[in-house]
């Protein structure tokens, strides 16, 4: 692997710092849903990335699939903790709860559930980041998934569409643009925007460190929704 010489640092730094300096004190809501690829060099990756913003003061808060998925919790605690961080696993926690995690320092892993007239269900991390991140005030909210966001052909990566407003969104979906599972990704992203949130991105989870990429750099890497 190639050094990268002191120029190129400094441009990346030099590019970053604006983007650092808007986020930090935020909350950043990071959806770890079921499409995001598992193999453990990307979690590790991701984590480290929310180490990072965490310590340069981004509260950060990880959504994930369900409560019932334990393994899947601790992998991702476990991955966080071994970078640096201290990461804290809750189950279908209310805003209240993920607010005093973050005020004693730790990253929330929360573990989606749902509630039908006061009964727990099986949760959906789509709605659970959307309703946390609007609860939360959240500055952006983050959907991980396998692919590098919204393509107008999915079989090209270079059909990206990097920038879409919600107002593009039924359009797109009768296009059949917006399909299957990047369907409720999308909704997710969608409510969020309606709840407050500023901006929300969906991302590929299999680029190394997308999430700093997407947030500290101009161009970004996946599809940012307003």
């Amino acid at each position: 692997m190639g050094s990268i010489s002191n120029e190129v640092k400094t441009q990346v730094l030099t590019q970053a710092l604006p983007y650092i300096q808007r986020y930090t004190g935020k909350v950043i809501v990071v959806n770890y849903g079921g499409s995001a690829d598992g193999k453990r060099e990307n979690i590790d990756a991701l984590m480290s990335d929310l180490v990072l913003l965490d310590t340069i003061n981004v509260k950060v808060v990880l959504v994930h699939e369900e409560c019932g998925d334990v393994a899947g919790m601790l992998e991702l605690s476990a991955a966080i903790n071994k970078a640096g961080g201290k990461a804290l696993a809750l189950c279908g926690a209310d805003k209240e709860t993920v607010e005093g995690a973050l005020g004693l320092g730790y990253i929330p892993v929360v573990a989606a559930i749902d509630y039908d007239n006061g009964k727990a269900l099986k949760g959906s991390a789509d709605n659970t980041a959307a309703r946390i991140a609007g609860e939360l005030k959240a500055e952006n909210m983050i959907a991980i998934t396998n692919v590098r966001g919204v393509l107008k052909d999915p079989s090209d990566d270079s059909t990206l569409i990097s920038e879409l407003s919600i107002s593009d969104v039924p359009y797109l979906t009768k296009q059949g643009v917006i399909t299957g599972g990047m369907t409720e990704k999308v909704a997710s992203c969608v409510e969020a925007i309606r709840r407050g949130v500023k901006k929300a991105f969906i991302i590929d989870g299999n680029i190394a460190h997308a999430i700093l990429i997407e947030l500290f750099s101009d161009e970004g890497i996946g599809t940012m929704i307003i």
